[in-house]
């Protein structure tokens, strides 16, 4: 991890921090990738409506918060249904995904989004789903991990 730390050049944050330590845990490379090429050049979401849920990940889809907010903003869920859609996305349980799928496509359309936006981004959050990380356990970790290594900075 730390030979990683040194490529991403002195001007990270905390939140670089814990964006990296979330997908060095679920040891997805490619998204790693694309999150040093999102840090040099920051590219917009697959889906322009998402910028600001995903403003803060450089357009990358990182956390469970993030696709609990998009199936409660644009797939109308409550926030009990959009805990069990990220579980049943997290565990890829195909029978549940299939029988969530119409409704999540109608509330996008009521909300003003196309059938054909609406089936992408579901199948899109469906591919990301097995390896989002929670972000206050990452947060929590990258606390951790920087009082253990700089004690004499947090103690002052």
């Amino acid at each position: 991890m730390n030979i990683l730390f040194a490529t991403m050049n002195r001007d990270f944050t905390f939140n670089d921090l814990v964006i990296f330590y979330a997908l060095s845990f679920s040891r997805n490379y490619e998204m790693i990738l694309q999150f040093f090429q999102a840090r040099q050049k920051p590219f917009g979401p697959p889906f322009p409506f998402l910028d600001d849920i995903l403003h803060d990940t450089y357009g990358l889809l990182i956390f469970q918060e993030q696709l609990m907010e998009i199936s409660e903003r644009i797939g109308g869920c409550t926030s009990e249904e959009s805990n069990e859609l990220r579980r049943l996305m997290g565990k890829l349980h195909r029978d549940g995904l299939t029988e969530r799928r119409p409704a999540f496509v109608r509330h996008a359309v009521d909300n003003d989004y196309t059938e054909k936006q609406a089936n992408a981004l579901y199948d899109w959050l469906t591919s990301h789903a097995a390896y989002l990380f929670k972000r206050q356990f990452a947060e929590d970790s990258m606390t951790q991990w920087l009082k253990s290594e700089y004690e004499r900075r947090f103690r002052s």
